[in-house]
């Protein structure tokens, strides 16, 4: 969950872990609930593997997906190599 530098499907796979300065610590449940609706964020663009799965979670309940989103910000934070943004592949990147 706090991501790494090795590449999946050619993207770097972003901490998304509650870490403040390298994962989602800064990101609210409704950030993290929106993205998984596809409704993203300002500054952020799903992309690679990471596609297909908002594809899959937009069509889960808004119930389901706040689950998801309190579900990641219950983990320990980890610092990871790679900070969520830009162009979201593995899973928050």
């Amino acid at each position: 969950m706090s991501g790494t530098r090795e590449r999946l499907e050619g993207y770097e796979v972003p901490n998304i872990t509650p870490d403040i300065q390298t994962g989602i610590g800064r990101w609210s449940v409704g950030d993290i609930t929106g993205l998984l609706a596809g409704r993203g964020m300002r500054v952020m663009h799903v992309g690679g593997p990471m596609r297909e799965v908002v594809r899959n979670t937009s069509r889960r309940s808004e119930a389901d997906r706040t689950a998801m989103a309190v579900y990641l910000k219950s983990l320990p934070p980890r610092f990871g190599e790679v900070k969520p943004g830009g162009m979201m592949g593995g899973m928050c990147h």
